[in-house]
């Protein structure tokens, strides 16, 4: 009985440790050769309209997606749209993800509240090869850590939502 308690012991604690993300994994995108993806959104769940909106950036294209749920989503078509980014532009970016990644790969995966009464969330992922790490926030909020990088997504997502 001693063994089979030390047993699912051990497997519990080798099971939570192999669920922890703590950043280790992840290196900074700008320092191996792997595809570098930036993406952002936000959403809202209790809306008409279009709710769900998300930006894909990668080092020659943006995609910006819209799509909605809820009330009135049956009339609502996903839009796509579509658009190139300049050299200059993504190189801006990519500088400022690899000036802010290791701030960025320290940050918890949910900060804040998002989307609580209706406040809404949004969220930067960074994606490296196999390797995906998304922070989701509330709203509009500023996370001082990466706050260049937030600054430059919501820049570039703006021109969709103009």
């Amino acid at each position: 009985m001693k063994t089979l308690a030390l047993f699912v012991s051990l497997l519990l604690t080798a099971a939570a440790a192999g669920c922890r993300d703590d950043g280790s994994q992840v290196t900074n995108p700008t320092a191996t050769g792997a595809k570098l993806i930036v993406r952002s959104g936000t959403s809202f769940g209790m809306c008409a309209g279009y709710c769900l909106r998300d930006l894909r950036i990668d080092s020659t294209d943006l995609l910006y997606t819209k799509r909605s749920w809820g009330r009135g989503s049956s009339t609502l078509p996903d839009s796509l749209l579509a658009d190139t980014i300049t050299p200059l532009r993504w190189a801006a970016l990519k500088e400022t993800v690899a000036a802010k990644y290791e701030a960025f790969s320290k940050l918890d995966t949910i900060i804040g509240c998002p989307d609580c009464a209706d406040g809404g969330a949004e969220w930067i992922e960074i994606e490296q090869g196999a390797t995906v790490r998304r922070v989701t926030f509330e709203y509009g909020k500023e996370i001082p850590e990466i706050k260049e990088l937030i600054a430059i997504v919501r820049e570039i997502r703006g021109k969709f939502e103009e």
